[in-house]
């Protein structure tokens, strides 16, 4: 039987021993540049075949999804909106095409955070969308239809050149023997097992009963229990608001109602639909709501809950979202901006409230007499002072602000009061000393009538009040007394 032995004609090698070199060039360098270059041209090989196979992977999937396109894009060519609003046609129409992809990511793609399927196709239309610059109507539409048909055929050229390129190099490849190519013609293994004989079974039954237990790795560490973690989730709660970072304040600036931009934004940046830039566009809005800047409190909020929707919404909630969101008469509009309402109405009347309560617990000087009995009285410098202490109170009066002059020119107590709640503790402590200075400000004893009804009522807890001051002033420091020892005094005679 005669041997073949062609297929040796396939190995290369190296380090023939029967090289001939010039006698000018070591043999041994020569034989090791060789080698390398050997090397280098497989490994090069290698890296143009993965590379060229990603690239044909991509293509086919673009040529599907464009060709998907295309069709849908032909279907809305004898609508009237197609005519009136194609670029609005053209967007919602390639929404709906993305919406049905279930894989997004090109999965031979070598570079990591590389561009989706759905950025590239964004990026074509956009780049038909500038050379269509000036055009309008049915011509705009029938132009992106064929602008993308040339980039079409322009894939597939490139598609097609891509396999010629491929099957060479894969024969190139196949044409020398590697080792690569050497692999294990037949494999088997045997193991021998000791007979082991069967038991005898038991005339008496017994039951078996499984315990779980839980393994722990460090046994002398007592397990967490459930109260243990929320407890410890309570009180790390608060530390785990983040304030907003500079994507998330950049994506809250676009105005509601701009879905392109908003799309086109969260196609960029992708890692904008995380579940901490929500909150932290939920605080922003809380703040800038307690600022007084409503407007954008809203807008915050707006940004915050389509992020919470496209992120709940599964896999395919961005494009999902976006569809219905920009489908006129759908359901999901009337949901969004009810709950977008309704969110930004409960930050509003929270931040109403914190803002009442922060009102009421300022630090405020009144006018309010000490001992019960008097009361203080308003006096007003006259107009034409004719002393030299007249003149003075006449000019710390009229150097006060138009509104405490109007003020103390009521001669009501309370409407004094009423204008220094309003200023600051320390201009208030030097209007009332000012108002001393000025002799505008006196005690008088009130007069009361104890002959009728209300006079007696009014002297009545005027007395209690009394009663109670002294109560309080002879009040030991250790508490109330409790038993006092009473000494007998015998009568004084005078004589």
């Amino acid at each position: 039987m005669p041997v073949d032995y062609s297929k040796w004609d396939k190995i290369e090698l190296s380090d023939d021993s029967d090289i001939e070199v010039h006698p000018n060039v070591d043999k041994r360098s020569f034989i090791n540049a060789k080698r390398r270059q050997i090397h280098e041209q497989r490994e090069q090989r290698k890296m143009q075949i993965k590379r060229i196979r990603t690239e044909r992977e991509i293509n086919e999937a673009l040529l599907g999804r464009i060709e998907k396109l295309l069709r849908a894009l032909r279907a809305q060519t004898s609508t009237p909106q197609a005519n009136d609003k194609p670029d609005e046609v053209v967007f919602r129409t390639l929404i709906e095409t993305s919406a049905t992809e279930t894989e997004d990511k090109p999965a031979g793609d070598p570079i990591e955070g590389g561009l989706t399927y759905s950025k590239m196709i964004s990026t074509l239309v956009d780049q038909v969308k500038k050379e269509l610059e000036g055009k309008d109507g049915k011509e705009k539409f029938e132009g992106y239809l064929t602008t993308i048909e040339r980039h079409y055929k322009k894939i597939q050229e490139m598609h097609a050149e891509a396999a010629v390129k491929l099957a060479e190099l894969e024969k190139e490849e196949r044409s020398k023997i590697t080792m690569d190519d050497i692999h294990d013609g037949f494999n088997a293994s045997q193991v021998n097992r000791s007979n082991v004989p069967l038991s005898q079974p038991s005339n008496t039954s017994t039951k078996k009963k499984t315990v779980e237990t839980v393994e722990q790795l460090n046994p002398g560490v007592k397990a967490p229990t459930p109260e243990s973690i929320a407890k410890k989730r309570q009180e790390t709660e608060d530390d785990d608001l983040e304030p907003a970072s500079e994507l998330a304040l950049r994506f809250a600036q676009i105005k509601p109602g701009r879905y392109n931009e908003l799309l086109s934004f969260i196609r960029d940046n992708r890692e904008i639909v995380a579940e901490k830039n929500t909150d932290a566009l939920l605080v922003e809005a809380f703040t800038a709501e307690m600022e007084g800047r409503s407007e954008y409190a809203k807008q915050c909020v707006h940004q915050a809950l389509l992020l919470q929707y496209c992120r709940t919404l599964g896999p395919d909630g961005i494009s999902l979202f976006f569809k219905r969101i920009t489908t006129q008469g759908h359901q999901a509009q009337k949901v969004f901006l009810d709950d977008v309402s309704q969110t930004y109405n409960r930050i509003h009347l929270r931040g109403r409230e914190l803002a009442k309560q922060k009102n009421e617990d300022v630090e405020q000087i009144q006018l309010h007499a000490v001992d019960p009995g008097t009361a203080i009285a308003i006096s007003v410098p006259p107009k034409n002072p004719q002393t030299d202490e007249e003149r003075q109170a006449r000019e710390i009066f009229e150097s006060f602000p138009l509104d405490m002059q109007q003020a103390l020119e009521t001669r009501e107590l309370d409407e004094v009061n009423k204008v220094l709640g309003k200023m600051k503790v320390v201009d208030a402590e030097k209007m009332v000393e000012m108002l001393s200075a000025g002799g505008m400000l006196a005690l008088e004893s009130e007069i009361i009538d104890a002959t009728t009804d209300e006079g007696k009522e009014k002297l009545k807890h005027l007395e209690e009040e009394v009663q109670q001051r002294k109560e309080a002033l002879f009040q030991p420091e250790d508490g109330p007394i409790t038993e006092v020892a009473e000494e007998e005094v015998g009568p004084s005679h005078s004589k």
